[in-house]
């Protein structure tokens, strides 16, 4: 039994694929969070773009006709009628993230990646580097909020996130390479074994060579397991670190976090307020500065751009009421991610003095057929918990026993939802007014949003009446 995003390179390296023509690509999945920025960027790189999406109007073998190359994600079989069509004519098939590297080959661009927050941070870069005036390419994977998810310009300053869940980072050679964790997750994808997924992100070190400009995490245990086995290489990156460790080079002096976001302050005397929830989040903006200032924003300039951020939705994006009542989404699904998000949450309802209230949709076959320990330990935060079924592309039936050996480990469940209407009942019968809702996880739970924010909304003017 295996998951979609199990690669076919256990234990390897993507297959790159040389002398690639982009001039007419065709991007198979063109609607998903990482085909539609490199569409955009490929638009404004001059190539003409075609694409299709299961969700808008499926697949067919005709439509890899003129093409010169068939760009696929980790998402798309080799089985595909489009993969297939295009392997029987002869035309070149490409990982998505080989195509990014070739469209920003002309760019000083900075990979983003990590375990956690590549997606706000790699917003984060985005939005200094706009607000400094370089103009600068980016693609995110996600939805910023107040941007778009893919910008071009014909200028040399970019950014974008490359992703280590499938290895398919290894096809990317960028000047810049930020690393903002290093945890065990998708190691599906590395035979088990965490000690895998740091040789992957040696091997890409080593790759990169001695031009390229690396920024590590000093707070991170494998990203500073990275450094160690990079260091006194012949041939590797230059290495710059940030975080709250007195070996950082770019040293955080304090962080206070509270409802309105967070305040840091540097040891180089720069303080700004950042206003996104949460610790972590506080940490990757101090790497996304460092960063910048590659790009020779000041640190101050860098700051001050950060104030005026509006985070990335489903990042512990908020709504506040007027019941009182807050509800926030989230996209954590590893228990490192989740025990963050819930103790900036936790925060929060402190301030608010009401209770930690969650809707939790696991995430992914692997990662809670053996984490379903640690995901029930990091679920203890929440006063109480509504799971939902499982968010996978598998579908057998085979996972139903996962919801009750989470619940039988964590013994603040409320309820065991077999759907979104199920949920939504249970979330209204615990709720009272001033509570904190979390609707975490990377499926539909988000979608409760809306019908909670109604309900809630109606008792209170009921109340009222």
């Amino acid at each position: 039994m295996t998951e979609t995003r199990r690669m076919p390179w256990p234990g390897g390296r993507p297959q790159a694929v040389a002398d690639v023509d982009l001039s007419r690509p065709h991007l198979v999945g063109i609607g998903g969070l990482g085909m539609a920025p490199l569409a955009t960027l490929l638009r404004g790189a001059g190539t003409t773009v075609t694409g299709s999406d299961a969700s808008r109007g499926g697949h067919a073998a005709h439509h890899v006709d003129g093409r010169t190359v068939v760009v696929r994600s980790t998402a798309i079989e080799e089985t595909n009628v489009e993969v297939s069509a295009a392997k029987v004519q002869g035309i070149p098939v490409v990982h998505r993230a080989q195509a990014l590297d070739l469209v920003l080959a002309d760019h000083n661009w900075t990979a983003v990646t990590g375990t956690h927050g590549k997606t706000t941070t790699t917003a984060m870069l985005a939005h200094i580097l706009l607000r400094s005036g370089l103009d600068p390419t980016w693609a995110i994977g996600g939805s910023p909020i107040g941007m778009e998810a893919a910008r071009w310009s014909i200028r040399e300053a970019g950014v974008a996130e490359v992703d280590e869940s499938d290895r398919s980072f290894l096809l990317t050679s960028p000047p810049i390479a930020l690393v903002l964790n290093l945890d065990a997750d998708h190691l599906e994808n590395y035979n088990g074994r965490y000690g895998e997924l740091v040789d992957a992100f040696e091997q890409w070190g080593r790759h990169l060579g001695e031009d390229t400009q690396l920024v590590l995490c000093g707070d991170d245990g494998g990203a500073m397991m990275l450094r160690h086995r990079l260091l006194g290489i012949g041939g590797s990156p230059h290495i710059t670190t940030y975080g709250r460790t007195a070996a950082a080079d770019m040293r955080i002096q304090r962080i206070e976090s509270g409802r309105a976001g967070s305040v840091v302050a540097l040891t180089s005397g720069v303080t700004f307020t950042f206003p996104v929830l949460g610790e972590e989040q506080a940490l990757n903006a101090v790497g996304a500065i460092t960063v910048a200032g590659l790009y020779g924003v000041p640190e101050a300039d860098a700051a001050q751009a950060l104030e005026t951020f509006a985070g990335v939705e489903r990042r512990l994006t908020h709504s506040t009421f007027d019941t009182g009542t807050t509800i926030l989404t989230s996209y954590a699904h590893h228990p490192t991610a989740i025990r963050a998000d819930l103790e900036a949450a936790r925060q929060l309802a402190d301030e608010c003095r009401g209770r930690l209230i969650l809707a939790f949709q696991p995430s992914g076959l692997h990662r809670v057929t053996t984490m379903y320990t640690e995901i029930a330990l990091a679920l203890a935060a929440a006063d109480e918990t509504v799971l939902l079924p499982l968010h996978t592309r598998y579908t057998g039936g085979e996972h139903d026993h996962l919801l009750p050996m989470i619940a039988d480990r964590q013994r603040r469940v409320r309820a065991v939802a077999r759907d979104l209407a199920e949920a939504t009942d249970a979330l209204l019968e615990a709720v009272k007014p001033g509570d904190v809702i979390v609707l975490m996880g990377t499926g539909d739970v988000a979608d409760l949003a809306p019908a909670l924010a109604t309900a809630t909304e109606a008792v209170e003017t009921a109340r009222l009446g």
